[in-house]
């Protein structure tokens, strides 16, 4: 099996970690895996990365990573690790960091996605069956997520919240009429 890049970016973090130069971790990475595996850059670019607790470098590796084990990895307080992240623009949906504004090709999936249903809406009526109140989206299945990472002032929520039933206003239902029956 041949490893990937995010191997090859673990394996030169922990050299980082024990002290090696880039030069170093290149020899050992072409020691172990074979001449040209990496790139004469490689090495340097990362070593730079990791001496400058770039976060990027980590997230990419594991977005799902909590902000203790990064600032574990980088021997920084956790708070300059949340400081960090929110400067960054990432914050933590379902125990993963992404950025809080779209990218485009996100737009352009969702664009994509509104237009598929529409185009399945034209074949076979399916939007009667969606049931809505005060306008927000009723979620039948609420998955208990982990929540993990730091407090921000706006912290997304990990799921939705069940609907109370209890005194308030009435459910809407949107639908066909329903016929009484003889």
């Amino acid at each position: 099996m041949d490893p990937g890049k995010e191997h090859f970016r673990h394996v030169l973090f922990f050299l980082f970690k024990r002290g090696k130069t880039a030069a170093e971790a290149k020899k050992i990475l072409c020691d172990t895996y074979g001449d040209g595996i990496v790139s004469i850059a490689t090495c340097p670019r990362w070593h730079r990365r990791f001496q400058t607790g770039n976060f990027d470098a980590l997230l990419d590796d594991n977005s799902a990573v909590t902000t203790q084990e990064l600032a574990e990895a980088l021997d920084v307080h956790r708070t300059t690790v949340c400081l960090h992240l929110h400067g960054m623009g990432k914050i933590q949906k379902y125990g993963k960091w992404v950025p809080h504004s779209l990218s485009e090709s996100a737009k352009t999936d969702r664009l994509n996605t509104c237009k598929e249903l529409l185009k399945n809406h034209r074949k076979k009526s399916f939007l009667w069956r969606i049931v809505t109140r005060d306008e927000k989206w009723v979620l039948y299945d609420n998955p208990k997520r982990k929540n993990i990472g730091c407090t921000q002032v706006k912290r997304p929520h990990p799921h939705q919240k069940p609907i109370s039933m209890g005194k308030g206003p009435a459910l809407r239902m949107v639908g066909p009429p329903r016929r009484a029956l003889p």
